[in-house]
């Protein structure tokens, strides 16, 4: 009987440990879910159109709604 309720308290523990991350992660993801398109529109679109290389971005294609 110990030994179930030694294993049902670690597992409390973990499941505890895993939704802390996870709530964690959901809060960050949230914080910065424009980082990408900051990236593309701040960065990659001006440099296409000043220096005709969209760095750090591999390609900008203005023609498929890219509207910086």
């Amino acid at each position: 009987m110990q030994g179930r309720r030694r294993a049902l308290g670690l597992i409390v523990l973990l499941l505890l440990i895993l939704i802390g991350g996870l709530v964690t992660a959901a809060v960050r993801l949230h914080k910065n879910s424009d980082a990408l398109w900051q990236i593309v529109s701040e960065k990659c679109g001006p440099n296409q159109r000043k220096t005709g290389q969209p760095a750090p971005c591999q390609r900008v294609d203005n023609q498929h709604g890219m509207r910086c």
